[in-house]
């Protein structure tokens, strides 16, 4: 099986693949996501709502061009604070 090492090479990986200032690995709980292995954020979860559920729950990228004016994100954590997500 992976353990966190495991996990946190494969985000450094993605970050330096996708030129990312920000990535992580989550796995579904109950109330929340809980962040695995992170790049560039030091939450250690976030909500059902978060930015994070809608990419999970769709088959497709999830384009959104300004996070802070959409209305579905303008209020999530990962938008209002760090890591500030926009794009």
């Amino acid at each position: 099986g992976f353990n966190s090492f495991d996990i946190q090479v494969i985000v450094k990986s993605l970050v330096k693949y996708y030129n990312v200032a920000v990535a992580f690995i989550a796995l579904e709980a109950p109330d929340d996501l809980k962040l695995k292995a992170c790049y560039g954020i030091s939450l250690q979860s976030v909500g059902h709502e978060s930015i994070a559920r809608h990419s999970i729950a769709r088959d497709l990228p999830i384009i959104i061009e300004d996070a802070q004016a959409d209305r579905r994100f303008a209020e999530d954590a990962l938008v209002t604070g760090p890591p500030a997500l926009r794009f």
